[in-house]
């Protein structure tokens, strides 16, 4: 069977917590790490 990676949110990047930010400013950037890296299927970016 397929598998998908779905992902919401972004605790760390490069070596920094993310935890202490806002969910909206983490969403930012998951969206830009979707967008950087070209990620598509099986990477899904859930709504």
């Amino acid at each position: 069977m397929p598998a998908h990676f779905i992902a919401f949110d972004v605790l760390q990047i490069d070596g920094q917590e993310l935890l202490a930010e806002p969910y909206a400013r983490r969403r930012v950037v998951l969206e830009g790490l979707f967008t950087e890296h070209g990620l598509t299927p099986p990477w899904t970016l859930c709504r």
